[in-house]
């Protein structure tokens, strides 16, 4: 912290201070610099003198200074009074009922405010607290929203799965299942490098009712330019129309199956490099 070297004003004695604290002062209109409260106070009464005047209320002669903003009346007492006897009445209590009013009328901006809405799966009304008047609500328990969730999965073309499960993370991304952070564990142990951007692996394809839909495998090696998508016995059966649909019309070389098949295929795949070199 930079100090700054100051002379007081009173008794001229050099002391320092933050360069900080004076700049403020500065800008704040002081003049004066004082080394102590003694010094402040004995320049004050000199500059302000000390005079005898009459109480604003009771004409009583009291002691006080010529300071603009000195004490007019002798005690709390009487300034309490005399501010009271300056005060129109009628005026008063004409306030006084209108801070009343509003204190019962008025409520803070973000009260909550009860709104009631339709389920969209049951269809049954329900009130809900809103602290605003733009959000919506659209199912009345985590019963609907579950049974809303997996419905809008189905029907939207750009989700890759289901809603609202659990994530794994591993590698500073979010895995789907223990499978796939299994095999991501596994292939850091074999050294081989994997990647899981779904911003660059990205294919479209085409289901039975012919919607246009977006698939996004788990991994890709891009040593081995190979797709890696664990997937269990269900899953499977679901979506092999889906894998058949990519591998047909990209090209692309993708492993599928449980982690012991893609454990299998990676294992003959490094071999086969070993063989090779």
């Amino acid at each position: 912290m930079k100090m700054i070297s100051i002379t007081c004003h009173k008794c001229f004695k050099i002391f320092e201070r933050p360069k900080k604290e004076i700049d403020r002062h500065l800008r704040n209109g002081r003049k004066y610099f004082f080394c102590s409260l003694s010094c402040s106070t004995s320049l004050s009464q000199t500059i302000h003198g000390k005079v005898k005047s009459n109480c604003l209320f009771c004409h009583k002669k009291f002691e006080t200074t010529t300071h603009k903003k000195a004490h007019k009346c002798c005690s709390r007492k009487c300034a309490c009074k005399y501010a009271q006897s300056k005060v129109d009445p009628i005026r008063h209590i004409q306030s006084l009922q209108n801070s009343f009013r509003n204190i019962k009328t008025s409520r803070p901006k973000n009260y909550p405010k009860q709104r009631e809405f339709v389920c969209v799966m049951c269809r049954n009304t329900f009130s809900h607290l809103m602290r605003d008047g733009v959000s919506v609500i659209k199912t009345c328990s985590k019963e609907c929203y579950s049974k809303y969730a997996s419905q809008w999965t189905r029907n939207n073309p750009n989700c890759g799965g289901k809603l609202g499960y659990r994530r794994f993370p591993y590698g500073g991304y979010k895995m789907d299942s223990r499978w796939e952070v299994e095999i991501a564990k596994w292939m850091d142990e074999h050294k081989i490098k994997w990647d899981r951007s779904r911003k660059r692996h990205m294919f479209k394809w085409v289901d039975n009712d012919g919607n246009e839909r977006k698939y996004f495998p788990d991994f890709y090696l891009p040593e081995m330019n190979v797709y890696l998508d664990p997937k269990n016995d269900y899953y499977l059966e679901r979506d092999l129309p889906k894998l058949k649909y990519v591998i047909n019309k990209y090209r692309i070389t993708l492993f599928y199956g449980g982690v012991d098949d893609i454990k299998n295929h990676l294992t003959s795949l490094l071999t086969c490099d070993i063989l090779l070199v």
